[in-house]
């Protein structure tokens, strides 16, 4: 089993309540790239029974009721908790031929993918490129709430399926 860890440092000098010390929040990070990403957007879990696994995450953890939405290009409905600044994301695949379908067949329930937000997904993208690392064979699509996302490849990030997100303005 995989355990991920997601902690936060505080900034020099920071109590770590200060709010630009944050992830994602201006002036809140410091890379060698410009368009590096700036915070787990969202972590995304696959499950057989949707609904099964919400109510397992309400009970046990004290979710409160997740947004819902359908993604028929994708070939699944999800569920999304707000857990700080970051989304925790369950996925149904809806046909056994989507890439969720096929990666639950595979692999089971457990770990899809951790998403990292950018500010500007083409710029991320052309960062990785002249990089030399590679995108994945898969074209950009629109995840849940208008997300723009890309994907990474997996081979060049130590088997971790790795995706950028841009979220609307709005979101």
């Amino acid at each position: 089993m995989v355990l991920f860890i997601i902690a936060r440092a505080a900034a020099p000098g920071s109590s770590g309540n200060d709010v630009a010390a944050r992830p994602g929040r201006a002036g809140a990070r410091e890379s060698i790239h410009m368009n590096a990403p700036h915070s787990i957007h969202h972590l995304t879990l696959l499950v057989h029974d949707l609904d099964a696994a919400v109510d397992r995450f309400q009970k046990a953890l004290g979710f409160k009721a997740p947004i819902r939405e359908d993604l028929p290009l994708r070939g699944a409905r999800g569920a999304r908790f707000p857990l700080g600044e970051t989304w925790l994301v369950l996925v149904e695949p809806t046909h056994e031929d989507s890439v969720p379908g096929r990666h639950l067949r595979e692999h089971g329930e457990g770990v899809f993918l951790v998403s990292l937000g950018v500010d500007n997904l083409e710029a991320a993208v052309a960062s990785v490129e002249r990089a030399c690392a590679r995108m994945s064979d898969l074209p950009e699509r629109r995840g849940m709430d208008g997300w723009r996302i890309q994907d990474l490849e997996p081979e060049d990030f130590f088997g971790v399926p790795f995706q950028f997100t841009e979220a609307p303005p709005d979101s």
